[in-house]
């Protein structure tokens, strides 16, 4: 399929599968929710889920720099993966939020995400920050993670 697309979804699939961000989690009311930033309406899903559970994981696209020129196929020397946490701390923090704060997430996303392998890539992501992002409405921080990757073959149109 398409490398990015692939990265992008392998990182949600994993964060989702783990019970840190499930209603599962051991005392915790409501789940951290994780969505992929290319699926459906983005914005809505956003408030949405801000509005029902106060805090939320946006997995955004990735993108790509190459710098080695010399190759026959496409190799990205780095491949970066950013997921960044919202919180609506007054609904988050009350009863029927998460209970989790957003700098907590951001360090799980951390945790769950250093060393993982995508399927089929053969690089793991690496932890390169976890940053602090100025908004006056919500407490957001974004856990930001490289790799390498390269396209094994010619991408194809979708039908």
């Amino acid at each position: 399929m398409a490398l990015l697309t692939d990265i992008q979804d392998a990182v949600a699939g994993r964060l989702s599968g783990e019970e840190f961000f499930s209603d599962a989690a051991a005392g915790a009311p409501r789940p951290v929710l994780v969505i992929s930033e290319q699926i459906g309406d983005l914005q809505a899903r956003i408030r949405q889920s801000l509005g029902a559970l106060g805090i939320v994981c946006v997995v955004l696209t990735p993108t790509a720099v190459c710098t080695s020129l010399n190759r026959q196929r496409p190799v990205f020397d780095e491949v970066k993966v950013v997921v960044r946490v919202q919180e609506n701390v007054t609904l988050n923090r009350a009863a029927t939020g998460s209970g989790q704060p957003a700098s907590l997430v951001a360090e799980a996303v951390a945790w769950f995400l250093h060393g993982f392998v995508p399927e089929g890539l053969g690089c793991a992501l690496r932890l390169e920050a976890i940053r602090l992002v100025a908004d006056p409405r919500l407490l957001i921080y974004e856990t930001v993670l490289t790799m390498q990757a390269g396209l094994r073959c010619e991408p194809r149109r979708l039908p």
